[in-house]
């Protein structure tokens, strides 16, 4: 009679009780409480596995995943270091100011070459996709069944050495995570999503200022973000919400980060429950937050001015010191106060304002405040609305919902910072001297039509385009008043006095912008204000007319329409213009000259023009085109430069997003200059550009410059050096890291299933033994 039922759980000793787990193991298998769906677990186990190697195993053992196995005698001696362990797993995710990677895992002092050699070989590098033939690889994180995202990801910033990246969308923001676990292993299949807060969106973030954590484990710094919040005049009108400019303490954003991924089943912080002011009563548990007091109060100082401050100090001044020194002050003096009239007109433009301007006045009004600060429960909603808005009341761009902005900074990180920001109808620019920290207005730029993009450049000038102020100017700059008229001209008012044509000499690069429309470009020269449309050197409409002549330059500074900036007009659209810097190629000095290239891209064309830009730009031909077999939403682009041992040359790595996927070609310099082709030998000339394509799900696009992903030491360790290393050493291998970076971008799987993904890779090919390939390009 039990014959028929063999295929149940049988009560093998007869005394009547449940089967144990173990006599079901003894009887069926591991798995046999998994009922029908045993068959489809054993299946996925062996295909999580299958591809797993006995050196794979041994790799996790020795990082302490497993058991470990009992040492050799002689692994002291074998590996040369003191009695203490090799190397000790921390928690150390303070960044330093070569934005190095953060040590994650830290050697003991007197490690070795060699035994950081044979740590190395320990390291599994994380896999990624090759996109052959080119030298790229395509790095996935977290789960294929798991999205990133349900809304449209439109900003990444990543911290804390890319230990964290921050995830900005319309919702809110959210933090992937990359390992959860601890084990820093290097599989990025593990990274894991968390939400930070909902209720405000993030659509851009950049790091405004940046400075060592020092000894602590939380850096200092002030991110500047655009955020977007829903009003009920948004919602009844069915329009997009409001965006406006805020400055974050990196310090907070980074301890909330920590209090989301350290919560097991923590809930986003909610921030409409902000809309009222902060409870104001301290409580029993609190934390002394004296030097952060001191910091929220200290960045302040970075507010963009009011008319009002323009010819008196800015309330916060920091004189003599740079943005770093300015965050490390530590001192017990509190800064100097704002005048009587500051908070007052401040409560009075309220009402005017949007109503998310009046309600972060009140909560940092609240957080000033060092007895409502050290509240415990509220922490996370504090660091949350940790800011002040850049725009300060009486500004021009207080109240005003802003598109987005763009930032240029020296790349030798001296002299001034410019700041564009767009509006719907204008473009506001802001300067901060070199030594100051706060945004001081300049200008600004009326658009018949809303700004695309807007990026700094640099273009050439001549005599001709000199034009006088009457012409230039805007209306709204007749105001003989504002000191502050040509604080382009030089580093003082009185400069403003001298002819215009001292400031357009022949030769002398010029600042300027390059701004796209729907279907249109235009090239606005920042010393004088001269406006240009602008045509590829290929293009029908790039007649000889605009070459002989420059009288597109002498319009006005308002007289986009009469470029024909209409809005019917014709025509392929533009892309964000992107620059990119190459070692020149006949630097032989001990410091690698570079020389900077702009990549102008229009429907399935990109340009590549030296700098400074020409004027006109279809007066001269381009470096090269490259050709797109996709139609691309953005360009970039990176330089490669393999190992000495392949004897390969630096190449050129062009990277196009687009609606379907992404496309890479690769050209080496010389054949950037010889237009793409071997012009060596006889017979027809061959191309010297290499493409490829991905295709990583659906649409594509570009989020921010970051991440060495490829390269386990990259992440997972701090350099290993001995302590005879000299700093020349270090800061040349610095550079060399800081060029290998890859970009980060987004792409669309689905409904509602955004992920983020990383491009980059090691450009040299390697070997079955990892000895890198010596081979002809």
């Amino acid at each position: 009679m039990s014959e028929q039922y063999v295929h149940l759980e049988q009560d093998a000793a007869g005394d009547g009780d449940l089967p144990t787990y173990d006599d079901l193991r003894e009887q069926q298998g591991p798995n046999s409480r998994f009922g029908r769906w045993q068959q489809w677990i054993e299946k996925r186990a062996a295909e999580r596995y299958a591809d797993d190697t006995h050196e794979t195993y041994s790799r996790r053992r020795n990082r302490g995943w497993e058991p470990p196995a009992p040492p050799p005698q002689d692994a002291a001696a074998s590996v040369g270091l003191t009695e203490s362990p090799p190397y000790d797993i921390i928690d150390d995710y303070a960044s330093n100011t070569e934005n190095s990677r953060s040590s994650i895992r830290r050697t003991r002092t007197h490690l070795s070459t060699e035994s950081a050699a044979s740590v190395q070989d320990t390291v599994a590098a994380p896999t990624g996709e090759r996109l052959d033939p080119c030298h790229l690889s395509l790095h996935t994180f977290g789960s294929r069944f798991i999205p990133h995202s349900h809304a449209p990801i439109k900003a990444v910033l990543p911290v804390l050495g890319d230990r964290y990246v921050l995830i900005g969308h319309e919702d809110g923001l959210d933090v992937l995570d990359m390992f959860p676990d601890e084990s820093f292993e290097g599989n990025t299949q593990d990274a894991r999503r968390r939400e930070v807060w909902r209720g405000e969106g993030i659509c851009q973030l950049s790091i405004l200022e940046h400075a060592s954590a020092g000894a602590s484990r939380t850096p200092q710094g002030v991110v500047l973000a655009l955020v977007s919040v829903e009003t009920p005049e948004s919602v009844a009108k069915g329009e997009e919400p409001p965006k406006s400019l805020r400055m974050y303490n990196l310090a907070s954003v980074v301890s909330l980060v920590r209090w989301a991924t350290s919560q097991q089943d923590s809930h986003p912080v909610d921030l409409r429950r902000a809309a009222s002011p902060l409870d104001q009563t301290p409580r029993k548990k609190h934390f002394h937050h004296g030097r952060h007091h001191s910091l929220v109060k200290g960045f302040k100082g970075l507010s963009v001015e009011s008319p009002a401050s323009a010819t008196a100090p800015h309330p916060f001044p920091f004189p003599n010191s740079s943005s770093a020194e300015a965050l490390r002050q530590n001192s017990s003096t509190p800064p100097p106060l704002p005048p009587k009239d500051y908070e007052p007109s401040l409560r009075a433009r309220a009402s005017v304002s949007p109503p998310v301007a009046t309600v972060r006045t009140d909560s940092l009004s609240s957080i000033d405040s060092t007895g409502s600060w050290d509240v415990v429960d509220d922490l996370p909603l504090r660091w949350a609305t940790d800011f002040v808005p850049l725009a300060s009341p009486g500004s021009k761009l207080f109240g005003v919902p802003v598109l987005f902005f763009e930032m240029w900074k020296p790349e030798d990180g001296l002299g001034r910072t410019m700041l564009a920001i767009a509006t719907k109808s204008t473009i506001f620019l802001y300067e901060t001297p070199q030594g100051a920290r706060a945004f001081r207005y300049v200008k600004e730029f009326y658009t018949p039509l809303a700004a695309k993009s807007i990026a700094f450049v640099a273009q050439a000038s001549y005599d001709s385009l000199a034009r006088s102020g009457s012409q230039t100017l805007s209306p709204k700059h007749h105001d003989t008043d504002d000191p502050r008229r040509h604080s382009f001209r030089g580093p003082s008012p009185q400069t403003s006095g001298r002819p215009r044509s001292s400031s357009t000499t022949k030769g002398v690069p010029q600042l300027g912008l390059f701004v796209t429309f729907d279907k249109k470009a235009g090239l606005i020269r920042i010393a004088d204000a001269a406006v240009s449309e602008l045509e590829l050197w290929d293009d029908p409409a790039a007649d000889g007319s605009n070459v002989s002549g420059h009288a597109s330059f002498r319009r006005s500074l308002v007289s986009f329409e009469g470029l024909g900036f209409g809005r019917d007009g014709r025509g392929a659209a533009w892309l964000p213009l992107t620059s990119v810097s190459l070692p020149a190629l006949n630097g032989a000095s001990a410091t690698p000259l570079m020389e900077t290239v702009y990549l102008l891209s229009r429907n399935k064309s990109t340009h590549i023009l030296p700098s400074p830009l020409p004027v006109p730009l279809s007066a001269k031909a381009p470096l090269h085109i490259l050709r797109w077999i996709m139609q691309p939403t953005h360009v970039r682009a990176r330089v490669c430069r393999p190992s000495p041992a392949t004897g390969k040359p630096p190449f050129l790595q062009v990277i196009a997003f687009g609606e379907d996927g992404v496309e890479v070609q690769e050209l080496t310099l010389d054949a950037l200059l010889s237009g793409g082709v071997d012009v060596k030998g006889k017979g027809k000339a061959k191309s010297m550009t290499i493409r490829a394509q991905a295709d990583v799900g659906g649409p594509a696009g570009f989020l921010c410059v970051g991440g060495q992903w490829h390269d386990p030491l990259g992440f997972g360790y701090n350099m290993h050096r001995s302590d005879s290393v000299s700093s020349v050493a270090s800061s040349e291998v610095i550079a060399q890291r800081t060029s290998e970076q890859g970009l980060y971008a987004w792409s669309m799987k689905g409904w509602e299933d955004y992920r983020v993904f990383w491009l980059g890779g090691d450009v040299d090919e390697r070997d079955d033994s990892g000895s890198v390939r010596r081979d002809n390009w």
